[in-house]
C-alpha cells in the first residue's frame, strides 16, 4: 500500500489501471487477470476516489486515459518496477547469483569489451544473462536516464550529469587515424590534424565536440567534410584513402592490428577522453549488476590498448 499525506493508494489498484490503460478495455483487462467486469470497474473507481480525480475516459471503443491517468501511468509504472526490483534483489540473495543485466555501448565501444565481457561472465557468471544494445552517446544516455537500460559504456568528456551516477573507468586517446600508405612520424598535432579532410560522426557526437571545442580554444578548425555514425563505414573511407578520422585508439585497434591504417598520437593539445560506467541515480543496484560492474571495471581497465603508444 503506498500512502502519502492522508492519500492511501492500494499496489494492486495500480497493477489494475496499468493494465487497463496497455489494453485501452476494462472487459480485456478483467479477462487477462481473471477478474470480473464488474468488480474491476469498482477497483478503478476506488482508485479515481482515492485520488478524487477522474482517471479513465469510456467510449464505445474501450477507454482512454485522461491527463491525469496518463500521469498516474508514468509514476505507476516506476512504482511496479521499482518493486519488482525489490523482490528480485530479495530473491538473489538467499539462493545462487543469478539474473539479467542490460548494457547499453556505443558504436566506438572497442569490441574487446563486449567479446571479453561475454566470454569471463560465460565461465565466471553462467547463471547472468547479459543483454547488450548499442547507440549513440546521448540516445543511450537516455536509455539509462529512462532506466531501459541497467549500464551504459561510454567514452565521455564530462562526467557530471544530471540524474546518472558517472564511474570513471580509465582515461582514452582519441587518435588520428589514417591510410597505411607510407610511413608517418608517431604523432601529428592538432592544427595539422584541422589541415586534413575529415570524417567523422555528426555532431552532438562526443568526440565531435570534443576535438571542435578544443581545436577552438587552440584558434583551429577541423575540416569535417563527412559526417557518418558507422564505424565501419568511416574505417572504409579511411582505408581507401578518401579521408581521415579522428576516434578512440580501442575503437580502432583492430584495424590497426592488420596493418590497414596507421594512428597517430594528437599533440598540442592532445584530445582524452574519460571511458565511464553511467546508471541512473534512482535505482539500486541488484547483486548481478553489482557483480557484472566489477567485471567490467576491471576488464576496461586491464586492456592495454589505451595508450598514447
Amino acid at each position: 500500500m503506498w500512502q502519502k499525506k492522508g492519500m492511501r493508494v492500494e499496489i494492486r489498484r495500480l497493477r489494475y489501471f496499468v493494465r487497463v490503460v496497455d489494453l485501452k478495455s476494462l472487459s480485456r483487462a478483467a479477462d487477462e487477470m481473471n477478474l470480473a467486469q464488474p468488480a474491476l470497474g469498482m477497483q478503478i473507481r476506488k482508485l479515481e476516489d482515492e485520488l478524487q480525480t477522474h482517471l479513465l475516459v469510456r467510449h464505445s471503443r474501450g477507454v482512454e486515459p485522461t491527463e491525469a491517468g496518463q500521469l498516474l501511468r508514468q509514476y505507476a509504472n516506476d512504482i511496479l518496477q521499482r518493486i519488482e526490483d525489490a523482490k528480485q534483489a530479495v530473491r538473489e540473495l538467499s539462493g545462487p547469483l543469478r539474473g539479467s543485466v542490460r548494457l547499453a555501448t556505443t558504436p566506438s565501444t572497442p569490441p574487446y569489451v563486449t567479446i571479453g565481457l561475454i566470454q569471463l561472465s560465460a565461465v565466471q557468471l553462467p547463471n547472468i544473462k547479459i543483454k547488450f544494445q548499442e547507440a549513440m552517446n546521448a540516445t543511450m544516455l537516455d536509455w539509462v536516464r529512462a532506466e531501459e537500460v541497467d549500464f551504459g559504456l561510454a567514452h565521455l568528456s564530462d562526467v557530471r550529469l544530471d540524474g546518472l551516477i558517472v564511474e570513471p573507468l580509465v582515461q582514452e586517446s582519441a587518435v588520428f587515424v589514417q591510410a597505411a600508405d607510407r610511413p608517418l612520424p608517431p604523432t601529428i598535432s592538432l592544427s595539422e590534424v584541422c589541415c586534413h579532410p575529415l570524417v567523422m560522426p555528426a555532431r552532438p557526437h562526443h568526440l565531435r565536440e570534443l576535438l571542435h571545442s578544443t581545436a577552438e580554444q587552440a584558434g583551429h578548425e577541423p575540416d569535417v567534410a563527412f559526417e557518418i555514425g558507422s564505424i565501419g563505414t568511416i574505417m572504409e573511407l579511411v582505408e581507401r584513402n578518401i579521408a581521415c578520422t579522428v576516434l578512440p585508439r580501442g575503437a580502432v585497434q583492430r584495424y590497426l592490428n592488420d596493418g590497414r591504417v596507421v594512428a597517430r598520437t594528437v599533440t598540442d593539445p592532445g584530445l582524452r577522453l574519460t571511458v565511464s560506467l553511467v546508471r541512473s541515480r534512482r535505482r539500486a543496484l541488484t547483486r548481478a549488476q553489482v557483480t557484472l560492474r566489477g567485471l567490467i571495471s576491471d576488464l576496461v581497465a586491464s586492456e592495454p590498448a589505451r595508450g598514447d603508444a
